[in-house]
């Protein structure tokens, strides 16, 4: 059986994160999706988004990105370097074709780049 692989990492929250003032970290929260919408139309990200409860997934093509690639561009993303989360990226095989992501598609996807867009 061939495979398709992505790498996706898990956003956790740290446990041991002072949170800032409710301003702060909408200021904070406003540049993460601004990061990941910047990395959505550069064609990096391929999905993204948050599970109930907190935390949440990105989602990149292992075939166009190494591991490395994605690790230094996520070392970027405002809540890692508040150290209010770590991420946990790991490398996914799905069966061929199973998931496809195309350029038309990236062309329709509209990612928020702050919360008044969500």
């Amino acid at each position: 059986m061939e495979f398709d692989t992505f790498y996706f990492g898990e956003l956790v929250s740290n446990t041991n994160y002072v949170r800032l003032t409710d301003k702060e970290e909408m200021d904070r929260q406003n540049k993460h999706l601004k990061f990941l919408a910047d990395l959505n139309s550069e064609g990096v990200l391929l999905a993204a988004g948050p599970f109930e409860g907190g935390g949440g997934i990105v989602f990149f093509d292992a075939e166009r990105f190494t591991e490395e690639e994605i690790q230094k561009r996520l070392d970027q993303d405002p809540h890692l370097i508040a150290g209010a989360h770590h991420i946990k990226l790991r490398k996914w095989f799905v069966p061929k074709h199973t998931l496809s992501f195309t350029t038309a598609l990236y062309q329709k996807m509209k990612f928020p780049k702050e919360m008044s867009d969500v």
